[in-house]
């Protein structure tokens, strides 16, 4: 099922700062990135030497991710016939990769896929090797180990060994997620599917753009992970400026560049936003109902902030974070230009 045809049938539900995903049961809250932001955070860990940790990262959350959001009728499903049909039509049809194909011989498992996400962006990577790795564990009952790949940008091909003892990950427990995640009051504002309605993204197949830069939507767990393991997370704010800069007009005024954040946050699922500007030049960024994990770590906002960080040097290269505060459903982060 495409995209634009989830959202017609309320498969994917929006609302102001959030973005759920109903087809796996129980719901998961997903939110939206940059993708040169990600694959570009991704590579530079990798090029310094961080490859296996951020391999452990992907793994992580992949494992979670199938272990947590699929629903328990999955389980009667032979392994090879769900993820070959029913997974591969989820992974295609919102623009993760254009195909795969998983064959099983014994313990040995193969997995061959055409043009997927992280790869067709920066070639050979630990971190898709960590994300297969996680959904066989998870399924098989039992850690999967990469034994060969092939990692180019257009074709992958990726070799596993199932061993005889199984990965253990623990959540903090879908009901709990469920509860941080439910959003009790609506209020009236930007959407991603009303963003859609005025053509401030445009789908193109099943791949969302924005000023031409393509945007991906994942389930929100991956960047509290990050924000625990993930190395260089102070490499994460130029990235994003980097970003930023390409596509937000540098002469439009601070207002502007605020309110476009404010909307943004909102309408990439992070949370109802509020941005207070202060005399003395902070800018305090509060969020309510922003996305919680399923990680059993605390959550974690580091990512998320040095994002909102390197948006900010399109105002003033001199910010930087000077306080986080977390409550129940609420999240507000203080940057200072001082």
């Amino acid at each position: 099922m495409k995209l634009s045809e989830s959202l017609r049938k309320n498969i994917i539900e929006t609302g102001i700062g959030r973005i759920v995903n109903k087809f796996h049961l129980p719901k998961r809250r997903n939110v939206m990135i940059f993708e040169e932001i990600l694959t570009n955070y991704i590579k530079t860990s990798i090029n310094s030497g961080h490859g296996e940790e951020m391999k452990n990262i992907a793994k992580h959350w992949a494992f979670l991710y199938i272990k947590n959001f699929l629903p328990k009728i999955i389980t009667r499903i032979p392994n090879e016939i769900f993820l070959n049909t029913i997974m591969r039509n989820v992974w295609t049809n919102i623009g993760l990769l254009d195909n795969f194909k998983i064959t099983r011989k014994g313990k040995i498992i193969t997995i061959t896929t055409l043009n997927e996400g992280i790869s067709r962006e920066i070639g050979k990577n630990e971190f898709s090797q960590g994300l297969w790795s996680g959904v066989l564990s998870a399924l098989y009952n039992s850690d999967a180990e990469n034994i060969e790949t092939y990692q180019y940008k257009n074709t992958c091909k990726y070799t596993f060994r199932l061993k005889d003892t199984p990965l253990n990950i623990s959540s903090k427990g879908i009901d709990r997620y469920c509860d941080f995640n439910t959003l009790h009051k609506q209020f009236s504002n930007s959407s991603f599917e009303n963003a859609l309605k005025s053509k401030t993204f445009v789908l193109k197949g099943n791949r969302i753009f924005f000023r031409g830069k393509p945007v991906v939507m994942g389930e929100n767990t991956l960047f509290h992970i990050i924000g625990h393991k993930g190395p260089l997370i102070e490499k994460v704010a130029e990235i994003s400026y980097e970003c930023f800069r390409k596509i937000i007009d540098k002469t439009s005024s601070m207002e502007r560049k605020i309110f476009f954040l404010k909307n943004m946050l909102q309408i990439f699922g992070w949370g109802q936003t509020t941005i207070f500007y202060r005399s003395n030049g902070d800018i305090i960024v509060s969020m309510k109902n922003q996305p919680y994990g399923i990680q059993k770590e605390e959550d974690n906002w580091k990512f998320l902030s040095n994002v909102v960080l390197g948006y900010l040097f399109l105002c003033d290269k001199n910010y930087t974070i000077s306080k986080t505060v977390h409550r129940p459903k609420v999240l507000k982060i203080t940057f200072n230009a001082q």
